[in-house]
Parts: structure tokens; sequence; C-alpha cells
């Protein structure tokens, strides 16, 4: 029996400054990897609107099964945009001499243009960086292994965290790695995808965690939490 794959929506606390937002895909073989592929596809495809919308201001990619504390982790900076003081080609007389109003109209003027530029080459440089993280994220890919240690690899993202982070886990929530001791985790969201688990199976294990079906990834910016 196909077991169910979630995502798992970690948070620390509102944002305050620089934010991580990562993203940690189960690879293991008991993963339906078709759902799997369709959810991060669903990620991909709304990443430009999830960043901005969570001020995400650099994207870590981990594929985990058995690796626990030694999950490879990819981090990938995203450029913020930069804009320089607007200076106006007006000389000295044209200062003085012109008109005051038309000078003002000539320098909001250039000013604009300056800003459509630099507009233009932050969206390009963005958008650079998110293809990076889209195409880490294609690039999944099952992975045979012992067992699969979500409880260590949470211990991991837990070390890893800084009070402003924000995690996202796709998962199908079955720890067969023996380990020891639970991890003090934030608030998280598991999302249901279609392979026969039950939400409520899961928000059982994790107390204080809600569950979400499907449709709810429908929704205009699902990743916001209420």
């Amino acid at each position: 029996m196909r077991k169910a794959l979630f995502i798992l929506l970690i948070t620390t606390s509102a944002f305050a400054g620089s934010r991580r937002c990562g993203f940690s895909i189960d690879t293991s073989t008991s993963v339906d990897p078709t759902a799997r592929r369709a959810a991060l596809s669903r990620i991909a495809e709304g990443l430009p609107d999830l960043v901005t919308d969570l001020h995400c201001t650099t994207i870590s990619v981990a594929s985990f099964t058995d690796q626990g504390w030694f999950t490879p982790v990819a981090y990938y900076d995203l450029p913020p945009d930069e804009h320089a003081p607007c200076h106006t080609n007006a000389t000295t007389a044209q200062r003085v001499l012109a008109p005051f109003a038309s000078y003002q109209a000539a320098a909001r003027e250039q000013c604009a243009a300056q800003r459509a530029l630099e507009d233009q080459r932050n969206t390009v440089a963005r958008a650079l960086a998110l293809r990076r993280v889209t195409h880490a994220l294609e690039a999944v890919r099952t992975t045979r292994s012992r067992c699969t240690d979500i409880t260590t690899h949470l211990a991991l993202l837990a070390h890893l965290r800084r009070s402003d982070d924000v995690d996202f886990v796709l998962t199908d929530a079955q720890q067969t790695c023996i380990v020891n001791g639970v991890v003090p985790l934030a608030r998280m969201t598991f999302i249901l995808l279609p392979g026969g688990g039950r939400a409520p199976d899961v928000t059982h294990r994790f107390p204080g965690t809600t569950g979400l079906v499907p449709a709810d990834l429908s929704a205009p910016r699902w990743w916001v939490a209420p």
C-alpha cells in the first residue's frame, strides 16, 4: 500500500531580517515519486511569489533518507534589490537658470528611468537565482537507503535554523530508522497528498500541528501560514 506524502511547514517567528527558506525532500523508496514530483512542481510554480511573501534571502535544498547529521545542504543566495542614489545630469548653470518646475520635471524623469533600469536588472538577477533552485528541485530522484531518518533530519534543521527561518519538509512521515529522543519542533503544517495516509494520524504524532488536504494547494499563496 502506498504511503502518504506530506509537506511540513516549520516556522519559528515573524520575519525580522534575513531569512533562510529551506526545502527538504524525502527521497526514500517509500515515498510515491509521482506525488513527490507533483508537489515539487507546484512549489516551483509558486516560488517567485513564495520568496516574496516570506521575505526569503537564501534558499536551501536538501534531499534526505538515512544520512542524518551528514545530509548535504545546498544554499542559493537571492540577490537583494539594489538601487543607487539618483543623480541628474543637469549642470550647475541649468540648476540656477532653468525654471524650477522644468528642472524638477526633468530630474523626476531621469530618476524614473534609472529606477526602471535597476528594477529590470534586479528582476533578471532574481529570476536567474530562482532558476537554479528550480533545477535543484527538478533533479530530485528516489534514493535507496537502509531506512528513513526524519527525526534526525529535523534535528539538523533545528541546528541550522535561525529565529526567522522557514522550512518545508516533503516526506511520507514514516520514521523507519531507530533513533532516540524527540526533536522539539515549532509550528508545522502537514499537507496530505494522495497515497492512502490520513492527516489525523500524523497530527496525533506531532501535537499542535494541523493537517491540510490537496485542495488547499490550489489556493493562492498556500504557503502563507494561517
